[in-house]
Parts: C-alpha cells; structure tokens; sequence
C-alpha cells in the first residue's frame, strides 16, 4: 500500500508540474542563427576570427595617425593583426604581390618577407650595432666584462655574416637602408614606368633577401644559384641616387 501511494504521490507531482507556466530561458544561438552546413561553417570562422583579435594585445595607435589605404590581414593561428603596408616597402611589395616573380620558385615571397622579419629582429637585438663594426676581441679596462649579452653578440655575429655574404659593396648598405629604416628608394611608385628602374630596384632587393634566407638556412644555396645564374644585378639608378645624397655634405 506504502509503494502504491508513494507512486500516486509522484504521479500528482509530474501532472501538476505540468500544469505549471514554463520558465524562461536563454536559447542556445544556433536557434536563431542555425541554417546550412556551408553556412555554419562559415558563421564559425567568423567567431574564431573575432576570438583571435581578442586574444591579440590592445595596440591603440595615436590620434593623429594618417589614415592609409592599404592594409593587409595576418594570421598567426592564434591571433590575427592588421598590418599597414605602407609603412615599409617591404610590407607593400608583399601586398601588391611583387616580392615574387615569375622566375622565382612558388612560395618565395613567404621565405623572403619571412627573412626581412628575421633580419629586422636581428638588427633590433643587435642593439643597432650589427651594421658598424665592432670588435669582438676588446677587453674593457678596470676588469670590467663587456657590455654586451650573449644573444646580443650572436646577433652582431649573424649580421656581420650576412654583411660579408653580400658580394657587392653597395648591396647590403641598400638591403639595410630598404628593410630596417624604410628606405623607399623609388618603390613607392604604382608601376615602372616602362623604363625598368622599378624593376631593378626590386631585383636587388630581391637578391639581398635571398642572400639572408641562405645565411638563415631558409634557402638552400642550389636553389639560389638556381634563381641568380649571373651573380648579384646591377646597381640599380635609385640606389645610385640615395648614395649620392647620402655622400652630399649636410647644408
């Protein structure tokens, strides 16, 4: 009897918990969003994205930045950035695509932007130095140690190599000029004019940066004879220029 009216009693308790107003909740978005695979798929990278520029460091840029008109979106996996690609000369010949010629292997614009990057980064933990000489066998008088850090001597050591491995004297004050202080030369220009200059300006760039991913072990040196049969290009007209105005005594 005890069993039977404990089953009457739950009975009661589902019928009248039925009969109550249903509470209100939150649905989950696919209620409303939901539609399609394709669709789904699609609203998904949308919030890994958003999620991604979330994670990412809050980097406000001054008030009276100038407002650019090319920008490019990076991904880094876990984070994306949007980068002003008019700040450098390298960072436009990636967007407008013109670090890669149709002489060169599939990918070589990623190995060479790749090799700016890492060449900037030497340069900044070289404290500057790694494009003067330095001598690495100077002793500090008074017992002193040097004041120079383990990593940031490997730095100026990578440098020097890479300066070395520049087979014309005016390659690598180019390189570094165009790569680390955003020296245009004449590749702001939309196109070449038709006169090729341009062109040669990119060439030599081109051949420095390849130069670097040898040194970096980004790029194996057949691959490189591959694409420079002939050795280092001409001097181009705009870096003969700049050197001319670099030489010019201030006024």
């Amino acid at each position: 009897m005890a069993t039977g009216q404990g089953i009457l009693d739950r009975l009661k308790r589902v019928k009248a918990g039925a009969s109550a107003p249903m509470k209100r909740g939150v649905l989950p978005l696919v209620a409303f969003y939901g539609r399609e695979p394709e669709s789904e798929a699609m609203r998904r990278k949308m919030y890994d994205a958003i999620e991604r520029v979330m994670a990412m460091d809050d980097a406000r840029l001054p008030a009276d930045t100038p407002v650019r008109q090319h920008h490019m979106l990076l991904d880094w996996g876990d984070a994306v950035g949007i980068l002003n690609v008019d700040a450098s000369p390298i960072e436009l010949l990636v967007y407008r695509g013109e670090l890669e010629t149709p002489l060169d292997d599939e990918g070589m614009a990623g190995v060479r932007f790749y090799s700016a990057v890492r060449f900037r980064d030497l340069h900044s933990s070289a404290g500057g130095r790694g494009y003067k000489s330095f001598s690495l066998e100077r002793v500090d008088g008074g017992g002193a140690s040097s004041d120079l850090s383990g990593y940031q001597l490997d730095c100026i050591k990578h440098i020097e190599r890479i300066r070395a491995a520049m087979p014309k004297p005016w390659l690598y004050p180019m390189f570094e000029a165009a790569v680390v202080r955003d020296q245009w030369f004449d590749l702001r220009a939309e196109h070449d004019n038709g006169d090729g200059r341009r062109d040669r300006t990119i060439s030599a760039l081109c051949f420095g940066l390849d130069v670097v991913a040898v040194e970096l072990g980004n790029l194996n040196r057949a691959g490189f004879k591959r694409r420079w049969p002939d050795g280092a290009p001409v001097m181009p007209p705009s870096v003969r220029r700049w050197q001319r105005s670099t030489a010019a005594p201030a006024r």
